[in-house]
């Protein structure tokens, strides 16, 4: 597992235990999309898939959207998978019943699935309480790189070119 952690916070032995099993795969489905297109968990199998936690309000993870726009976009005919698990949502704002992220989803337009998330999927994808987390997993659902904005943390998020390696390797390097 490559673990990219913004603040340098040790490696958590459950994370790394962590996999994309098929009730994971289930739990993922279930998931209200936000988006015409929910996640279709039969299409996970034999496939990388980045998982990423993400609301609309978070520069860093606005600005991991846009580049996991670029690798759907590039890798998705590959076989990559991308999925955005929204929460935090109404963090430091007034209700506005959700109107933010529909402007946001509104301009950026992902072709990738956006979900809604919840507490119990936050606590099976190792206890999510910051944002961007980013998870992805290798063809075989087994964790290969996971990365954390840390409070604090010069490193917000992933590059678009150090998310394109983690994807070229779990490819098998093309």
């Amino acid at each position: 597992v490559v673990l990219l952690v913004g603040g340098g916070v040790p490696p958590d032995q459950a994370q790394d235990r962590l996999e994309l099993s098929a009730s994971m795969k289930a739990r993922l489905g279930a998931l209200k999309p936000l988006r015409p297109k929910g996640v279709d968990a039969t299409a996970f199998d034999g496939r990388p898939v980045l998982v990423t936690f993400f609301a609309s309000w978070c520069p860093p993870g606005r600005d991991e959207f846009d580049q996991l726009a670029e690798i759907d976009a590039a890798y998705r005919a590959r076989g990559v998978t991308v999925v955005v698990i929204n929460v935090f949502e109404e963090f430091g704002a007034k209700d506005d019943g959700g109107g933010r992220l529909v402007r946001f989803l509104a301009a950026h337009r992902p072709a990738f699935a956006v979900v809604r998330g919840s507490p119990a999927v936050r606590a099976a994808f190792g206890d999510v309480t910051r944002i961007p987390t980013l998870l992805i997993f290798d063809r075989a659902g087994r964790p290969a790189t996971r990365f954390v904005h840390e409070q604090g943390a010069e490193k917000t998020n992933l590059t678009l070119g150090e998310l394109e390696q983690a994807v070229r390797r779990l490819l098998g390097g093309t």
